[in-house]
């Protein structure tokens, strides 16, 4: 009986060692098997294939970016060139005109002279402060056409003609002396008179045979056509030996169509329109010593 006993422990005690080995294999596999399952190759090879795939991705993107540059270049280049094309470009005056412009020269013992110029315009609507006279005070010298000459101007008034006088203002640019005759303060329309008187001293000419004034009595500083033009030049000392008188634009040769003397006077007529920037001088000559001649400023 307890033979039998311990030949049937000996039997279970087998079984038992049997199946523990078994329950140990399947462990086992499974933990080799996990191994090739963990290392994911195609994973990391998933992971990794977007990584070239990104950088040509940015590629473009500076190409993209540049393409616009050549544009606004182009753009700015539009812009900048038309800037000179609107640019007014200077034109005459428009809407009033000079019907009238009247020159009394007195040439003075002295030899000085004095100027009264009588100018009436016509506004029309528009509505004006004056008139605006521009006088040059250096210009070529008659005798020596190398050296220009330098007079000296005071302006002594202005008025309407009728003794009513206007306001007026001086001004030096560019050796130009410009005189501004008008009411700063009031516009006027229509028909007005300016009436401008000034001295010059060293316009006088000293030639060996002969003394002379040639005075530009209009110059091209008008902007508007001028109906008539005359001036009138006394010498209080002696008679004219001489006059001539030449008008139109700058460079003209045409003779007035009145240039007379008369004892101690002289006077002269343009005897058609004047166009905008036309010109009329005069020039007399009388017997050497009848008036002081002043030595010219040369330059």
């Amino acid at each position: 009986m307890v033979r039998c006993l311990s030949v049937f422990a000996l039997l279970i005690a087998g079984l038992l060692a049997a199946c523990s080995d078994d329950a140990r294999a399947p462990t086992s596999v499974v933990t080799v098997s996990a191994t090739p399952a963990v290392t994911t190759t195609p994973t990391a090879t998933s992971t990794s294939t977007p990584t070239p795939n990104a950088t040509p991705t940015p590629t473009p993107t500076p190409t993209t970016t540049s393409t616009p540059a050549p544009s606004a270049t182009a753009t700015s280049a539009t812009t900048v060139e038309p800037t000179p094309s609107p640019t007014p470009r200077a034109t005459p005056d428009t809407g009033w005109t000079i019907e009238t412009y009247d020159t009394a020269i007195a040439i003075a013992a002295d030899g000085s002279i004095v100027v009264t110029e009588t100018i009436a315009v016509d506004f029309g609507t528009l509505e004006r402060h004056g008139v605006f006279r521009k006088i040059p005070l250096r210009s070529e010298y008659g005798p020596d056409p190398s050296k220009h000459r330098r007079v000296a101007i005071d302006v002594i008034g202005a008025d309407d003609g009728s003794g009513h006088a206007w306001p007026f203002a001086t001004a030096i640019e560019k050796d130009t002396l410009e005189i501004r005759a008008g009411d700063p303060e009031a516009f006027v329309t229509g028909k007005q008179t300016f009436r401008i008187t000034y001295t010059v001293i060293g316009a006088l000419d000293a030639y060996p045979d002969r003394d002379e004034l040639a005075w530009t009595v209009i110059g091209a500083g008008w902007s508007v056509p001028i109906g008539a033009a005359t001036a009138i030049v006394s010498l209080s000392t002696a008679a004219f030996a001489a006059a001539s008188c030449r008008a139109g634009a700058p460079g003209y040769t045409v003779e007035c169509k009145t240039a007379t003397i008369e004892g101690a006077g002289a006077s002269f007529a343009a005897g058609t329109p004047l166009a905008a920037g036309d010109r009329l001088t005069v020039v007399v000559s009388w017997t050497k010593g009848a008036v002081s001649v002043v030595a010219p400023v040369l330059e």
